[in-house]
């Protein structure tokens, strides 16, 4: 289950040293990332208040697409950070936990996929490609690791499949 926002919030920064190792390094960046995140978290305290302040600046001020420009002359986060601001759930889950990192929260990312489509043969989820997403965890010393995800809301497009009771079946 996860932690209550009153038990996150009240949650120390004081991470195990193995913990800081691993999930707060990062290759070099431009210096205008770390500029960004301490932009994005200047007003918000703790680890908690720090990723729910980047996952609402991700989720408010760029935009979803399964297609984005990409200019090549950037590396790929400067990019969507800077110029292009549109991207996926990878875009966005990447760039969380880097803006994280910068400002010494411990995270990860995280790929899986997110299940929809129920059939009530089987009583399974069944998950197809088009399930895949990826999110962001942020490390907790009571409570380890917390989900958070800040790709925006997508509207759904027309499904090309259309979950009948043969295809139910034939699923099971």
């Amino acid at each position: 289950t996860r932690p209550s926002v009153k038990e996150l919030d009240a949650e120390s920064m004081a991470y195990p040293a193995d913990i800081v190792d691993l999930y707060t390094k990062n290759p070099p960046f431009p210096d205008r990332v770390k500029e960004l995140a301490l932009t994005i978290t200047r007003d918000a305290e703790g680890g908690y208040r720090k990723a729910v302040a980047v996952e609402a600046y991700l989720k408010k001020n760029y935009l979803y697409t399964l297609s984005p420009k990409r200019d090549s002359s950037l590396l790929p986060l400067d990019d969507f950070l800077f110029r292009n601001r549109e991207g996926y759930c990878d875009h966005f889950s990447t760039a969380m936990a880097l803006l994280l990192r910068e400002i010494g929260v411990p995270s990860r990312l995280v790929t899986g996929y997110m299940t929809s489509e129920w059939n009530d043969l089987g009583r399974f989820y069944t998950v197809r490609q088009r399930n895949a997403h990826s999110w962001v965890e942020v490390y907790f010393p009571s409570y380890g690791w917390v989900s958070f995800d800040p790709t925006p809301p997508v509207t759904p497009q027309k499904e090309e499949f259309v979950s009948s009771a043969l295809s139910r079946y034939m699923g099971y």
